[in-house]
């Protein structure tokens, strides 16, 4: 099967290698050694038996060693999303193709394979399936669809209108830009309700809790003291292993409606892939004791997202130091545990929880300090900051410290920008005084003066210049996202078949 093909001439552009590999790739995975076999000639037939068209007008055709199917970030990162982009670079991207997973090319047994599969690829419940977000069905085994097509039990051949073949994970290329179709893919097929833009939004701060291994131990801590810092925000924790009951949709919405997200590493926080653009996710980085120094582990997974802000939060061996879980948790040379395979490539406390103190409180605040700011800037909500301004100010002043001029500043508007609101706020209660005596509104406002007036004229006339240029770009800009959406496939960077 060439790379690609071109009709004219009726000559392939590129045939595979004998070995195939990603330059992006530190190393050539041996479970996924294969390759298509170019067989120049008629379609082959089969004397006495049937030829059978699929139901589905294309398939998508992949190998997948069996460690990736036990991870939700390798199961949507390495298979789910590069299938996708497979259909998007050649532009047939239909939501009826069939996934097929091959069951003989792995060097894992089928059983192994099938297993682990039965959780997020190949699962009878749609709504736990990765595959579901953006195809009509879910993957299945080559042999097992066959077979479901033939009906009987006799041999014959399934053909296909078209056929992809996969291209290895996200990172084939190293790309920035591979990510966001996909979700806006997956917001479209699940009328996504986004938050809303403008001065009614309010941040979201989600904590993920995870099961196993990598867990901030004292995470219940930490968001008591960002509920505190941030008292205009909603903080959350959020534990998918404690709520099975949450569908593959309602954890899209979650994220969706996430401002600041913050994570330890591994596949859970690839969730962040939902998250709306211009959110701010910060995931927790490891110490590599053979680096000495704090790494990041899915950044081959996240150079692809270039809609979110996305922050390592650096850590030390003094956020190590309160845990629970060690020495068990550490891997060690010629372990004879599974995970301690991993001990040359990622050192010896890849695994193991965190516990952040007073330090790590401090260097999370400011990270998310700078995620409110942006947040802020973002939706023109400065008003949210205050809190945080009066902690500040409180502490300069118990240093005996003077206030810098920002400050100063910053709680004339506050105090310029209450005052204001005063007039907003008594027209409205006498409004509702007046309705509730049976007076038309018209009437009452007509005898209320200022109060009437500050209530009746619009909320723009009171917000700064550029705020009110600023929103309405962002109105556009929804605006624009949501025609390409609903239009059509190929406004949205959904390319569809001719046939559809």
């Amino acid at each position: 099967m060439p790379v690609g093909y071109d009709q004219l001439q009726a000559q392939p552009w590129q045939e595979f290698p004998e070995r195939l590999v990603s330059p992006v790739q530190w190393q050539v995975d041996k479970t996924l050694g294969w390759r298509p076999r170019l067989v120049r000639g008629a379609f082959p037939t089969v004397d006495g038996q049937r030829v059978v068209w699929a139901p589905s007008p294309q398939a998508l055709l992949q190998s997948f060693p069996q460690r990736f199917l036990v991870n939700f970030g390798h199961a949507m990162y390495d298979l789910a999303v590069p299938l996708f982009n497979l259909q998007h670079l050649w532009g047939v991207y239909r939501p009826d193709a069939q996934v097929l997973l091959l069951n003989q090319t792995s060097a894992d047994s089928w059983q192994g394979i099938d297993y682990y599969a039965r959780r997020m690829v190949i699962t009878p419940d749609p709504q736990r399936s990765v595959f579901r977000l953006t195809w009509d069905s879910d993957a299945t085994w080559t042999a097992n669809y066959t077979r479901q097509v033939l009906g009987d039990g006799r041999d014959g051949l399934m053909c296909f209108k078209s056929l992809l073949v996969g291209t290895g994970n996200l990172t084939r290329r190293g790309r920035a830009t591979d990510a966001l179709p996909y979700r806006d893919a997956v917001a479209q097929r699940l009328e996504l309700r986004e938050p809303p833009f403008g001065r009614e939004a309010q941040p979201v701060i989600t904590l993920l809790d995870k099961e196993g291994r990598r867990i901030i131990e004292n995470l219940d801590e930490v968001a008591a003291a960002l509920r505190r810092r941030y008292p205009t925000a909603r903080v959350q924790i959020v534990s998918f292993g404690k709520h099975p009951d949450l569908t593959m949709a309602e954890q899209v919405q979650l994220m969706s409606e996430t401002s600041i997200l913050i994570s330890p590493c591994g596949g859970l926080a690839t969730v962040l892939t939902f998250m709306r653009p211009g959110a701010t996710a910060i995931v927790m980085n490891f110490w590599h004791t053979h680096l000495n120094r704090s790494v990041m582990m899915e950044d081959q997974f996240y150079t692809n997202l270039e809609y979110l802000d996305l922050q390592y939060f650096p850590v030390n061996l003094n956020d190590y130091a309160e845990t629970s879980d060690r020495p068990e948790c550490e891997l060690v040379p010629g372990g004879t545990r599974r995970h301690d395979s991993r001990y040359d490539q990622s050192g010896a406390l890849v695994n193991c929880n965190l516990w952040l103190g007073q330090q790590g409180m401090a260097r999370m605040q400011n990270y998310v300090d700078q995620a409110m700011l942006r947040w802020a800037a973002r939706y023109g909500r400065f008003d949210v900051l205050e809190p945080l301004r009066q902690q500040r100010a409180a502490e300069l002043q118990a240093q005996g410290l003077p206030l810098p001029p920002a400050h100063l500043a910053a709680a004339a508007e506050v105090a310029k920008a209450a005052a204001t609101a005063l007039p907003a706020e008594a027209a409205e209660q006498e409004q509702e005084e007046a309705q509730a005596a049976g007076l038309s509104t018209l009437a009452a406002f007509a005898g209320k003066g200022q109060a009437a007036a500050a209530l009746a004229a619009p909320r723009d006339a009171a917000e700064p210049e550029q705020w009110q240029e600023g929103r309405r770009r962002r109105g556009h800009k929804t605006q624009r996202r949501g025609k390409t959406l609903v239009d059509g496939s190929q406004a949205s960077g959904l390319p569809a078949d001719e046939e559809q």
